[in-house]
């Protein structure tokens, strides 16, 4: 009898009952930011959030423009598609390389193309209403003389070296400036291809996710805390750069935080329902 219950037992929890117990606040973590999104998402549609959004940008318009933006231009690439997907694939392999159950990998990509799905139809269904000289100003933010130079300056500034890049006319910049002191809550047109954003989406799900791995599997805090503080920087990093340069709404970025945290908690839980033996009763 004692031994059926056991073989019962492991049929209905064949990670351990710790290890089912430790996984679950992170799906229910993940439940909670997807049902947060679409609340946000449904306020967005009802132009709840119209009048904040353009105040938003308006105070954006009004920041200093240097050539640091070149540079920040460039350091946004990390968080392109091809990049991310690398990047999570190769997480994947490290983790089949430490014992983790082979569906790891997989599912890490699944997810991701969950997320890339989420983007795409929402950037084809959803269109926020933003004032026409607010959407021709905003991409002056992104350093726009760059693209007359030659391949040679945008090399130094993803090199970082901000000082080898032309500034702005100056006429522009006064003209942006300008802009963002008048009023701005008329004249509305709908702008295509920008909710959720993409960056701050894809961004937010590798960075959690590197930053939770060296979290449990470094050992050594000297190592272990740089590491996870660079994870971080790249979770919320480029999805910001997007903002202040223009590329996307603030709004935008908000929805793909949500969206790409929601997705890092829920690979986190697939990660831990896949660890290896020896860590399933590891405090996550």
């Amino acid at each position: 009898m004692k031994r059926v219950m056991v073989i019962k037992a492991r049929v209905l929890s064949p990670f351990g009952k710790g290890w089912h117990s430790s996984a679950s606040p992170w799906f229910i973590l993940a439940a909670a930011l997807l049902l947060l999104c679409l609340c946000y998402t449904f306020l967005l549609t009802r132009g709840a959030l119209n009048a904040s959004t353009v105040q938003m940008e308006q105070w954006l318009l009004g920041r200093p423009i240097t050539r640091a933006d070149c540079v920040l231009l460039e350091w946004r690439n990390v968080g392109n598609a091809l990049f991310i997907l690398l990047g999570t694939i190769l997480l994947g392999v490290v983790c089949m390389l430490l014992g983790y159950r082979w569906p790891v990998l997989p599912s890490l990509v699944a997810l991701l193309f969950i997320c890339l799905v989420c983007e795409g139809t929402g950037k084809v269904v959803l269109r926020q209403p933003i004032p026409q000289a607010v959407s021709a100003s905003m991409p002056a933010l992104g350093c726009p003389q760059i693209y007359t130079q030659p391949s040679s300056a945008r090399l130094s500034a993803a090199a970082g070296m901000w000082w080898n890049i032309p500034p702005a006319s100056q006429e522009v910049v006064e003209r942006i400036h300008a802009l963002s002191e008048q009023p701005l809550l008329s004249e509305w047109y709908y702008r295509a291809r920008s909710y959720p954003g993409g960056h701050a989406m894809r961004g937010s799900f590798l960075g959690i996710l590197v930053c939770w791995f060296c979290w449990r599997h470094i050992k050594r805090r000297a190592i272990r805390v740089p590491l996870m503080a660079l994870a971080l920087l790249v979770a919320f990093g480029v999805g910001f750069i997007q903002f202040y340069i223009g590329a996307h709404l603030i709004t935008d970025t908000i929805a793909g935080y949500l969206l790409g945290i929601a997705a890092a908690c829920c690979a986190i839980g697939l990660l831990l329902l896949n660890a290896p033996r020896q860590q399933r009763a590891a405090p996550s």
